[in-house]
């Protein structure tokens, strides 16, 4: 990916009924990744979002 790009994945389809998680690294040392949650249902009527953060 590249830099202010976004990737989104749908979990549903990968995994349904099933809980996931998953893991974010950069492949280039001293780079920040900002990371967003966000989760929709009621065919997208619904939702809720986490917004990352960068360390002080």
């Amino acid at each position: 990916m590249t830099a202010k790009s976004r990737k989104s994945h749908n979990m549903e389809a990968k995994l349904p009924e099933s809980r996931a998680s998953v893991m974010v690294l950069s492949k280039t040392a001293g780079k920040s990744i900002m990371v967003e949650r966000s989760m929709y249902w009621n065919d997208r009527g619904s939702g809720t979002d986490t917004i990352g953060a960068y360390p002080d």
